[in-house]
């Protein structure tokens, strides 16, 4: 099964730094999603590390319906 997801950020823009608006999927939210802003902690550090960082709402809406389709959930 070959895959493809938007690509995710993979580097904080070098400016703003902190309070760089990003989106990450989310599969408890109506709405596929979730807007955090950057501060550079170990949490965002780790959803930037694992993929999860995006710059629009569309891509992340997008890997949350790859993710919930996996799950079995046709969601279309």
């Amino acid at each position: 099964m070959n895959i493809e997801l938007p690509d995710p950020c993979r580097k904080v823009p070098v400016f703003p730094t902190k309070g760089w608006r990003f989106y990450t999927p989310d599969i408890h939210s109506k709405y596929l999603y979730d807007t955090f802003l950057w501060c550079g902690d170990e949490l965002d550090k780790r959803m930037m590390e694992r993929g999860l960082c995006y710059a629009t709402e569309e891509d992340a809406i997008e890997h949350c319906r790859i993710l919930l389709n996996l799950s079995g959930i046709n969601w279309e």
